[in-house]
């Protein structure tokens, strides 16, 4: 039987996180069963992040390649907020070669999240590059613990 409440889980959380880091958030339901959430920094020189929902799992992404496969809300909620915050305060650098990723996530407790992705559509030519990407306009030094 599948938790009809992680829509609205999804959606709320979505909203919060858009508030918290001062971003545009766009919001696009793929299928009935999958839901896409995209938070647009206003400094063009952040990293894009965002997170898919569905009743089974949520993916959240930042950057180019950068990736976490987690449990489904409300399971996975204090990692995405936590993944969320710390990209949006510069916390995310990738190491972008052709085809494959390499990147850290500094949390805000200081832990350093270490891993890695391939992807067939990124075609960066020659050696590889470091991104390390600035922090949103002004997000809240801390979250708030209502959230």
């Amino acid at each position: 039987m599948i938790d009809e409440t992680w829509q609205s889980r999804a959606t709320v959380l979505a909203k919060q996180i858009a508030q918290v880091v001062s971003a545009e958030l766009e919001c696009k339901q793929l299928t009935t069963k999958l839901l896409d959430f995209t938070f647009k920094p206003r400094n063009r020189d952040a990293a894009e992040m965002g997170f898919l929902a569905s009743p089974f799992e949520l993916i959240f992404s930042a950057g180019y390649g950068t990736r976490f496969e987690l449990e489904p809300l409300p399971q996975s909620k204090k990692q995405v907020l936590d993944l969320a915050w710390a990209i949006a305060n510069g916390g995310l650098q990738e190491r972008v070669w052709h085809r494959r990723i390499k990147f850290e996530v500094r949390l805000q407790d200081g832990e350093v999240i270490k891993g890695r992705s391939i992807y067939g559509l990124i075609q960066w030519p020659g050696k590889g590059r470091l991104v390390t990407y600035a922090p949103y306009d002004r997000p809240q030094q801390v979250l708030p613990e209502s959230i």
